[in-house]
């Protein structure tokens, strides 16, 4: 009968044996002609042997053999498993320093010493089998075989603290399996003798196992693992290239817009006769000048909008945007052209319900399609029709120009191609239009395509999200913006308040009314609206009372307000602090005039500082805003500007961001962290196309962005409007970044 410590070390040696083979097939079947893969093969080969050998030398007793002979040929497999592990390890990790080539030179003397050694009778004697144990057998070592066994541990632990050493994680990850080798013929000397256990298999197992799995980490997969890296690599160097692309193509575009932005602004100062009279032929040219800045303006304009869109850096504000009205405003750039060409626009836009959608990228798209069409037409003209098609907005543009030849399709919304070579010298353009337009429709979720033939024309079909019904979840009432101007109104009359409160709404006010002058007061101190238009003949407390009881107030004296009244008493309203009165009935468009001009010129005894390094830029800011009737405060670096603040403070705060030394950022930093100025608006202007970190910075820090080169002076001095007019909207953190392009 066989005995449980046979099944015990049979099933332990059968273990490593089978995990041995399949390591074996799986290393060769990877990749067989590697001499790392081979030298495992050999190494597995010899432990799947002994093991097998050790198993099988516990029926020696059953099968009346002889005891040496397997014993002996055990020994020696194991003898070159040994030395075959650290062997392996180098080969494997491509570590050839001195310890390596020493320890890998010893281990093979080690092999052939003990080997004559073994054979000749001078390492065991006396070998017999154990009473008390079936199956099992012990010798007797001769002093020359301990010290051999000795030397054997004494190799494998300095195998571990070489390859503990190794740089290589190929190589270090190995370590565990010649510490597992060492501690096998250590618990069979001490373990064994006293309890059965075959630890010594185990252990075998166990290393096999450490060495297994370096090799699947590392070499099973091998091909995949390093087309991975390899891919990995690329695409890591790919994102550097991109990176270092918008880079470059930052700054340089901060470098060619700065210098454009003073040639155009200048321009169009002369030509508005700021500088003087010019006759018609100055004109002319001069006209000539700002449209080809403009185009340049515009390709440099087209390739950073490009590239922000491929680097993902391009954030749609997302709103309700009336369709008839985007759609009005992109025919407005062109029909200029369009007369000049003598074409017909034609128009079935009235319907159309709103989109839901970025107001200024909706507007490049549509604007792009028309500018294409009226280009490329000579004679008749374009169509444009727009209606809604279920949950989107169907937008087509038509017209009668050359149209496109079938063959060229796929090169209109592919990067700097017209249709044609011939094209590209009769017509004037990048090709880059139409792709960024195919992209910004991506962006949407919505679709563009077009229909064409020579000779007869081009349709190009636009499908964008449109606005739900009923109001927007977590968005604000369409007729005031969350940062609109609040205008309180205060008149005892229903119909009165009725009337004002729809006009301004209309008109983009936020407006709260108030029946009385108590209830007037009352809502002034809770919401302290930006402007006040208020009733004089109201009972109880009348508008002259109330007024000077505004005016006595230090946190509401600031507030402009408006005398709307049949009594007829201006010089009493200003005597008493009023802006100005106006009589009733009420003249809308004076009510509107009078309301801005109210708005732009509160506090104007503060100036507005204006901070650029750039001398031309100071001059052209400075001369637009004086023709403003601003009162303007110019410094030329960001250390003069925290100087300047440092004793006085102003109006709004026009900071360049791309400065040596002391920087933008630096001055915005300065501003926000002074208790004093900390609410103040900031207008940042730069030529740069700022990061997403850097635009994030700009918010975190209440500070609107204007982009120098786009827009032109008037975009400019709108923002600088709405900022005198509403500095809390301007410095209000709750909202995104705003940005005038």
């Amino acid at each position: 009968m066989i005995s449980h410590t046979t099944i015990v070390v049979v099933t332990a040696n059968a273990i490593t044996a089978v995990l041995s083979v399949a390591l074996l097939m799986l290393v060769l079947w990877q990749a067989p002609r590697r001499r790392s893969n081979q030298v495992f093969a050999f190494m597995m080969a010899t432990l799947a042997i002994y093991s097998g050998l050790n198993g099988f030398a516990r029926f020696i007793d059953v099968l009346e053999l002889k005891p040496e002979p397997v014993f002996f040929t055990a020994t020696t497999v194991y003898g070159i498993f040994i030395p075959s592990v650290f062997i392996f390890a180098s080969e494997f990790a491509r570590n050839y320093s001195r310890p390596v080539r020493f320890i890998r030179a010893f281990g093979v003397i080690m092999f052939v010493v003990q080997f004559v050694a073994l054979w000749t009778g001078h390492i065991a004697t006396n070998i017999r089998p154990v009473e008390a144990h079936d199956g099992g057998y012990v010798w007797d070592y001769t002093l020359f075989g301990l010290i051999t066994n000795l030397t054997m541990i004494i190799y494998l632990l300095s195998s571990v603290v070489v390859l503990y050493r190794m740089p290589e994680e190929r190589g270090r990850g190995l370590w565990r399996a010649p510490a597992l080798l060492a501690a096998s013929p250590i618990s069979a000397a001490l373990i064994w003798p006293i309890v059965p256990i075959p630890l010594s298999a185990l252990c075998l197992a166990g290393a096999a196992a450490v060495l297994g799995q370096q090799v699947l980490t590392y070499e099973l997969f091998d091909p995949l693992s390093q087309l991975h890296a390899k891919l990995a690599q690329r695409n890591a160097e790919l994102q550097e290239a991109s990176r270092l692309k918008s880079q470059f193509l930052t700054n340089v575009s901060h470098e060619l817009r700065t210098p454009l932005n003073s040639i155009i602004g200048y321009t169009e100062m002369v030509m508005n006769g700021t500088y003087g009279a010019i006759n018609e032929t100055q004109n002319n040219r001069l006209e000539k000048v700002v449209r080809n800045g403009q185009n340049l303006l515009n390709l440099i304009n087209d390739v950073l909008d490009l590239n922000r869109i491929e680097a993902g850096r391009i954030a749609l504000d997302w709103k309700v945007v009336p369709t008839p009205g985007l759609i009005e405003s992109a025919l407005a750039a062109i029909e200029p052209l369009a007369t000049q060409k003598s074409l017909i626009i034609v128009r079935d836009i009235d319907n159309a319900p709103p989109l839901y959608a970025d107001e200024m990228r909706a507007r490049q798209i549509v604007t792009n399609i028309l500018g294409n069409a009226v280009k490329f037409t000579h004679e008749g003209g374009v169509t444009v029709r727009a209606r809604g098609e279920g949950d989107r907005v169907r937008i087509e543009i038509a017209d009668t120009g050359i149209g496109i030849a079938e063959d060229q399709f796929e090169a209109v919304f592919t990067e700097f191609k017209q249709a044609d070579s011939s094209s590209t010298r009769q017509y004037e353009g990048t090709g880059l239009g139409m792709a960024i337009t195919k992209r910004l429709v991506d962006l949407h979720g919505g679709d563009i395509r077009f229909e064409s033939v020579v000779g007869q024309g081009t349709t190009f079909t636009v499908t964008l999200p449109a606005a739900p019904l009923g109001p927007l979840p977590g968005s604000a009432a369409q007729a005031a913006a969350p940062d609109a101007v609040r205008v309180l109104v205060i008149d005892d009359s229903a119909e009165t308040r009725e009337m004002l409160s729809d006009t301004l709404t209309r008109a983009g006010y936020r407006v709260h009314t108030a029946g009385s002058g108590a209830d007037g007061l009352a809502l002034a101190r809770a919401m302290h609206p930006h402007i006040i238009t208020l009733d004089v003949l109201m009972p109880g407390l009348d508008g002259w009372e109330t007024l000077r009881r505004l005016k006595s107030q230090p946190d509401l004296q600031r507030i402009p307000v408006i005398i709307v009244s049949i009594v007829k008493n201006r010089p009493l309203a200003l005597m008493l602090g009023a802006e100005d009165a106006l009589p009733k009935p009420i003249a809308v468009d004076r009510l509107l005039h009078t309301l801005e001009t109210a708005l732009t010129e509160t506090r104007s005894d503060e100036p507005i500082l204006v901070v650029d390094d750039a001398p031309d830029d100071r001059t052209l800011i400075a001369d637009a805003l004086k023709r403003k009737h601003y009162k303007v405060e110019v410094v030329a670096s960001g250390a003069d500007a925290l100087t300047w603040l440092d004793e006085n403070t102003p109006r709004l705060v026009l900071l360049d961001w791309v400065m040596p030394e002391v920087s933008g950022f630096d001055v915005l930093a300065a501003i926000r962290g002074s208790e004093r100025l900390a609410s103040l608006p900031v207008i940042v202007m730069t030529g740069k196309d700022l990061s997403p970190e850097e635009q994030a910075l700009l918010h975190d820090r209440c500070a609107e962005l204007v982009r120098k080169g786009y827009g032109g002076m008037e975009t400019f001095l709108q923002a600088v409007h709405s900022a005198v007019i509403r500095p809390d909207a301007v410095a209000d953190c709750g909202e995104d970044l705003k940005t005038r392009e």
